[in-house]
């Protein structure tokens, strides 16, 4: 197809440029000859027909122009009178697209390319399943790449890893990751995808179905059931199965034939395999071990390297199968090739270099894999060669100067990693998810912040895996640890993102871990953000009071004057639900005292606004003003933009009470613009509100009914009900 598409297009060329049609097809035949794609699968070709003990004939031989004897035609065919032009070839622009970068080479599955193609035009819901390492991503990527050069999805095609995480709530995160819009459930997202014709790819989604099956079920229940053109394409070791809204289509990948096989070894060798090596009885016995297995094929093949026969690769790949361990998830689900995968994987794991194995282990603690930056902040200034070793061995991937183990590849890491690596680099990943956790949660609040809620949706499977690595206690009680750092600012990215349960089951582990470190100041942070959560989601008073109050226990024994000052601040927050005005007046104040003297502008200015609301509240509204003031000023110098939000959002409800409704209405559009750029659905809500509020103060009723049906959504979508009571 390729030499008639070269053929045809140097053709037809050569005669608009006036040639004769011999010359033609001189030209074009000579054009297939030199073509590098061509001569790439030239030796393909050349060795399957080998194989098949036949002559092989090129491809620009197989070209006939007319029957020997006839008329020679040269002279030209086409008039030069022809005026001149332009010519156009009309294509479609290709689809919207995140998927990961073409492969080199494609080998031996064009034809379970070709179904999976005719599955998805006929079927919503297609699965390509297969044992680990069979090749699923590689051919569901390229059949997903088919349809978006072609613009059959005009509204995109999109690639989700679910390796990146292992319940509903991350899945939906990954989504409005890779659809670039957030969301907070799954309603967000049939909403945005009820009117669109796209293909989602969701890769790897063994794990998800195994642990939360019904979760999974329902969301793609609900985007068969609830849009009309999104199409579903995954990649998993077992189909969803049971009772869907649309039959699964399930398509299985199974080993590569032998021809194929032995292609796949010899075009991924780190040296030219010799013809009388590929006609040897060792090159058939490899490949009889390996069973057509891709990942075992290419991770084998990669030991051949110059210095190294086919022989030293069979005697390791002999002793290392006589050893397969059973490695959970690939010798029990892979009864067909765990074995070889696994000796496969263990004399590939055996030829690295002491430092590429340490890096296979800091890997297999990151099941979201690690940039580069991240992975030289936990091993040191030369992680990046020894992971470029790993990439070299094929144990590890690497797309956009981020590196991961593939599932089979983790699964073995996590088996076979020393005591010794866990224990010394545990804490070192500890250390650096705690610091990057605390980053993210502050620029959670800043104009950057849909940025960095992307990367936490990235990074989310670390940071959770991380609370169960090995840690260092602190030194002193006024100290904390990198669990200690890592465990409040993650319970907080949670609460961010709304995912509620999450953050409560995380947060108990957190809280248990740190009282085994006796980390006291980490588990007073911790109980903070318990407590925060409790008063958020669940409304629980009580439970909240408990949490903050414990936590001030800690922080007055150990004389940590911030954590005091924060904890007074959220009992003033939870006095001031509670309708104790003057107890929260008292708790307000003794936190701003505390801040000012320790030189905390953050906690100034949330002290000083609280305040305003309290004197707002108590009609002083004098008092509210400069409390207001006073605070913008410090977060607007400090870029703490949701907080400057809230504090106009405040402004416009003191201009309103006092009937200047100009003035309130530019606070209003204010607070709106900063909330919307942010992506803060609670603020955003609230803010219409009070537009609606202000609308109404001036008989625009259409206004204020349009303004609180947009603020009900809001509501709804994070599950504000006592909002959603407001707004009634």
């Amino acid at each position: 197809d390729r030499a008639s598409i070269v053929f045809v297009g140097q053709f037809f060329r050569s005669l608009l440029q006036g040639n004769s049609v011999q010359e033609a097809f001189k030209m074009a035949k000579l054009l297939v000859e030199g073509n590098p794609a061509l001569m790439k699968i030239k030796r393909r070709l050349e060795f399957a027909s080998y194989r098949k003990k036949e002559h092989f004939i090129p491809e620009e031989k197989k070209f006939v122009l007319l029957p020997e004897g006839g008329p020679v035609h040269e002279n030209p065919l086409l008039s030069h009178e022809i005026p001149h032009g332009t010519v156009t070839i009309e294509e479609p622009l290709p689809s919207q697209s995140n998927l990961p970068v073409k492969l080199q080479s494609f080998t031996g599955r064009s034809a379970e390319m070709h179904h999976v193609i005719c599955e998805v035009l006929k079927n919503r819901i297609v699965t390509v399943t297969g044992v680990g390492g069979i090749g699923k991503t590689t051919l569901a990527v390229e059949v997903a790449r088919w349809f978006s050069v072609r613009a059959r999805f005009p509204d995109g095609v999109y690639y989700v890893d679910l390796r990146q995480t292992d319940t509903a709530d991350g899945v939906i995160d990954l989504l409005g990751a890779a659809l670039g819009v957030q969301f907070s459930e799954l309603k967000d997202v049939i909403t945005y995808l009820q009117e669109k014709n796209c293909l989602l790819l969701l890769d790897n989604a063994e794990d998800i179905i195994w642990k939360d099956e019904n979760a999974i079920k329902d969301l793609i229940n609900s985007i068969l059931k609830f849009t009309l053109n999104t199409n579903l394409l995954l990649t998993s070791q077992r189909p969803v199965e049971q009772n869907l809204y649309e039959s699964e289509r399930v398509y299985r990948v199974y080993s590569l034939g032998y021809d194929d096989a032995a292609f796949l070894f010899c075009a991924t060798t780190k040296r030219r395999i010799l013809r009388r090596e590929w006609e040897s009885e060792t090159f058939h016995t490899i490949l009889e071990q390996l069973g057509g297995h891709p990942l075992s094929i290419v991770l084998t093949a990669r030991q051949l390297a110059p210095g190294t026969t086919l022989e030293d690769v069979l005697e390791r790949l002999t002793v290392y199968k006589a050893k397969a361990i059973k490695i959970k998830n690939i010798t029990d689900r892979n009864l067909e090739h765990g074995e070889s995968l696994v000796a496969s994987l263990a004399s590939a794991y055996h030829m690295l270099s002491d430092e590429a194995q340490t890096l296979f282990g800091i890997l297999s603690m990151l099941p979201a894999g690690a940039e580069k930056d991240t992975l030289t902040r936990m091993y040191g200034d030369t992680a990046w060669e020894y992971t470029q070793e790993l990439n070299e061995a094929s144990l590890a991937e690497i797309r956009n100067r981020r590196a991961t183990l593939l599932p089979p590849v983790r699964l073995y890491a996590l088996n076979v990693i020393a005591d010794s690596v866990r224990e010394y680099y545990g804490p070192k990943i500890t250390e650096v998810l705690g610091a990057y956790a605390q980053e993210l949660y502050k620029r959670h609040i800043t104009k950057d912040a849909k940025e960095y809620r992307f990367y936490f949706t990235v990074d989310e499977p670390n940071l959770r895996s991380a609370v169960d690595l090995p840690c260092h206690p602190p030194q002193t009680a006024k100290e904390r640890s990198s669990l200690g750092f890592l465990g409040s600012g993650l319970i907080y990215l949670y609460i961010f993102h709304n995912r509620y349960k999450e953050a409560k089951e995380v947060g108990e582990k957190i809280l248990s871990n740190l009282r085994n470190l006796q980390d006291r100041l980490g588990e007073a942070y911790t109980l903070i953000a318990l407590g925060t959560l409790a008063l958020r989601k669940t409304g629980d008073l009580k439970e909240a009071q408990k949490r903050y109050e414990k936590a001030l226990t800690i922080y007055q024994l150990i004389d940590v004057k911030w954590g005091e000052a924060n904890t007074l601040w959220s009992l003033g927050e939870l006095s001031m639900r509670l309708g104790d005005l003057a107890k929260a007046r008292t708790q307000y104040e003794k936190a701003l005292a505390i801040y000012r003297n320790i030189d905390v502008k953050l906690g100034e200015a949330n002290a000083l606004l609280r305040l305003g609301v309290l004197a707002f509240q108590t009609g002083d509204f004098g008092e509210a003003q400069k409390r207001y003031e006073k605070a913008l000023a410090i977060y607007q110098s400090i870029d703490a933009r949701i907080s400057e939000a809230n504090t106009f959002r405040a402004r416009g409800d003191l201009t309103m009470q006092t009937g200047n409704l100009a003035e309130a209405r530019a606070h209003y559009e204010n607070a709106l613009t900063i909330y919307r750029n942010i992506e803060s659905k609670d603020g955003e809500a609230r803010t219409f509100t009070r537009l609606a509020q202000l609308a109404a103060l001036t008989d625009d009723i259409d206004h204020a009914e349009t303004n609180l049906d947009t603020a009900l959504v809001l509501c709804r979508e994070i599950q504000d009900l006592e909002s959603q009571a407001d707004i009634h």
